[in-house]
């Protein structure tokens, strides 16, 4: 049975607003990096520290920076299933209505679909937790 009371309060769009406003940060961070990198002249630095310098930079550009963006890749998954999943319980919950509402009027057809629908959307709910715990 799927866990109903994930992810409350968290609105995914607000997640990819972020990332998306953090991603054209690291972006100009770069820009301004390899600026600063290509204008280090051997007049403005003795060799030890422009290779120092160039080492430091090599490594922000090359190593911090793709592992803030592999973060957020992640952060903007997880916003992708946290909609995925509130879209399906949503659903889940009208077919739940659709099935208690129900009378012995109501063609046993009716609630055979309503409930794989349910089943079906339950599952989706569970497959989007699943996913979720196992970013990392």
């Amino acid at each position: 049975m799927a866990n109903y009371d994930l992810y409350k309060n968290i609105d995914p769009g607000s997640i990819t607003s972020a990332t998306s406003s953090l991603r054209q940060k690291i972006t100009t961070n770069q820009t301004k990096l390899q600026s600063f990198d290509a204008s280090l002249t051997d007049s403005m630095w003795k060799a030890t520290c422009k290779a120092t310098l160039k080492e430091a930079f090599g490594k922000i550009d090359g190593e911090v920076y793709p592992e803030i963006l592999a973060a957020l890749d992640n952060l903007d998954n997880a916003a992708g299933l946290v909609q995925q999943y509130n879209d399906a319980k949503e659903a889940a919950l009208t077919y739940k209505g659709y099935i208690k509402n129900a009378t012995e009027d109501t063609p046993e057809s009716d609630l055979n679909s309503w409930r794989l629908n349910l089943e079906a959307k339950e599952k989706i709910m569970e497959d989007c937790e699943q996913k979720i715990n196992a970013l990392k």
